[in-house]
């Protein structure tokens, strides 16, 4: 029985008259079109989960199509820090008459009024050394008579005991007289005041609000 020889100078490894790397290409296209299938069907899924977990558009009342609603966003969320309201103006003694007249002290911490080793230096022969006190309190000011010889007066009246200052009073030290300022936005504070708290006015026993 004759056997078939392989044509003459046909390449070692040819089947059939195909090369064998004809085929392995074949399976490597094959294969990236699979893979290319694949990954198109799981972005096609992830679309389809996005789409489920987004709640659908708000529609307004007499709205023909939804409208989307963004989400509220605070101030400090967004980035815009609210603006701080600036502190109230100190209240303050300015003189009424004198070489000073009209010069203003402001009174953020307790001061001392007299003729020497004082914050504020009234030189007049009828101030005591260290005369008067004056300090700041809620709203306003108050002051103390430091047992000067010929005393301080508000408004006419002689301070015997600590006494609270209102806008517009005015005191007299000798021959010396000072105005007290109290800024609109101090004197709002003691108009907020708890109306349980007790009251104190320097012109007598403390009374409580009612």
């Amino acid at each position: 029985m004759a056997v078939p020889l392989e044509p003459e100078g046909m390449p070692v490894g040819r089947a059939g008259g195909f090369p064998w790397w004809g085929y392995a290409g074949i399976a490597a296209g094959a294969i990236a079109l699979i893979g290319l299938a694949v990954g198109l069907l799981a972005v096609r899924r992830s679309r389809k989960r996005a789409a489920v977990a987004q709640p659908p558009p708000a529609v307004l009342p007499g709205a023909s199509e939804p409208v989307p609603v963004a989400p509220a966003v605070s101030p400090v969320a967004s980035g815009v820090a609210p603006v701080p309201e600036p502190p109230p103006e100190p209240a303050a003694l300015v003189f009424a008459d004198g070489p000073f007249a009209g010069r203003r002290v402001e009174v953020e911490h307790e001061l001392v009024l007299g003729r020497e080793n004082v914050d504020v230096l009234v030189e007049d022969p009828e101030v005591s050394r260290r005369h008067a006190s004056v300090r700041p309190v809620d709203g306003g000011l108050e002051i103390d008579d430091l047992g000067s010889s010929n005393g301080t007066f508000v408004n006419g009246v002689r301070v015997r005991e600590t006494k609270l200052l209102r806008h517009g009073d005015e005191i007299r030290l000798g021959a010396m007289s000072l105005r007290v300022d109290v800024p609109p936005r101090a004197q709002a504070t003691v108009m907020a005041r708890d109306p349980s708290a007790t009251a104190l006015t320097g012109d007598g026993p403390p009374a409580t609000a009612t």
